[in-house]
């Protein structure tokens, strides 16, 4: 479990939470004030699929989330 917040300084976003995060397949959730905006599932690994979100430029299922989200963290959700 952890949290996805935005970085002022580069304007992404940046996850924390459980450390290490599991390297094994799992499926995570997008939540923001307690709604679900995304399930997805990682088939390489959660710590990879997470990190993919934080530093991945040209996927675009990873740029579509991160620009749902991101709004929302800058909104204060």
């Amino acid at each position: 479990m952890g949290a996805w917040h935005r970085n002022e300084t580069t304007g992404s976003i940046e996850f924390s939470g459980q450390n290490p995060l599991p390297r094994d397949p799992g499926v995570y959730a997008y939540a923001v004030g307690g709604i679900v905006h995304y399930v997805g599932s990682a088939q390489s690994g959660l710590y990879q699929r997470l990190r993919h979100y934080e530093i991945a430029k040209t996927l675009r299922t990873v740029h579509r989330i991160r620009q749902e989200i991101l709004p929302l963290l800058i909104e204060g959700g």
